[in-house]
């Protein structure tokens, strides 16, 4: 099956987690609602709520654990613009630099409660245990990332295992949400790492109208990649 076939096929999935997605975010109206929704609004690919569709053979278990996802996801992009001083965010002024720092750390925050509270009402607690594990793993990640900054001399196996952590951990637990099979969990941690240095990759030659990035963050930054 082509990529295009996959994604006409999920269309019907992708249109019901929007809306899902939206229903989590206004649940506790004010400003960090807004910010969620500003951040959860600038669209992306939607690739790790794909992964717990195509890895799930319940459709609301596949919803439930793709709104998860989500928000955890987004909620980890507007920490980390924070942390890096981003400004753009796919195109967009980043949460921090359309509502300042306090409500981009409020927002994140709540953000990663909408997204454990998916989970625990439905009493999902090996669903929260996973999602747990894997932001944990991202924190640590993130950790990791800020004592290599700027050193030249990082080698190889430590950015893979920081790439594992920060964005290989998450691809995991989607397809473990979907699944519950640590064997397709194995596949989606190593998609997360080739994923993420390809994404390296676009941050020195991507084009910013086609990565909503501006090029050279990590060099800026002096993020140790390949």
């Amino acid at each position: 099956m082509s990529a295009q076939a996959v994604l006409q096929e999920a269309r019907p999935y992708f249109d019901a987690l929007e809306q899902r997605l939206e229903l989590a975010v206004e649940r506790y109206p004010g400003l960090v609602a807004v910010a969620g929704r500003n951040a959860v609004a600038s669209g992306g690919k939607r690739l790790r709520p794909l992964l717990v569709h195509l890895t799930s053979a319940e459709r609301e278990r596949a919803l439930r654990c793709g709104v998860a996802v989500e928000l955890a996801h987004v909620a980890t992009l507007v920490h980390d613009d924070l942390i890096d001083g981003a400004e753009l965010r796919r195109g967009r002024s980043s949460v921090w630099h359309e509502h300042g720092e306090i409500a981009a750390k409020a927002g994140g925050d709540y953000l990663f409660s909408r997204a454990f509270a998916e989970l625990a009402a439905e009493g999902d607690l090996e669903g929260v245990d996973i999602l747990a594990r894997a932001c944990l793993a991202i924190a640590r990640g993130e950790a990791m990332q800020q004592r290599q900054a700027h050193d030249a001399d990082t080698p190889i196996e430590a950015y893979l295992e920081r790439i594992s952590l920060k964005t290989g951990k998450l691809f995991e637990a989607c397809c473990l949400l979907g699944s519950r099979d640590v064997r397709l969990g194995e596949f989606g941690l190593a998609l997360g790492i080739a994923f993420q240095i390809a994404d390296d990759i676009l941050d020195c030659v991507g084009d910013t109208i086609e990565t909503g990035k501006i090029p050279g963050a990590d060099l800026r930054e002096g993020v140790p990649t390949l």
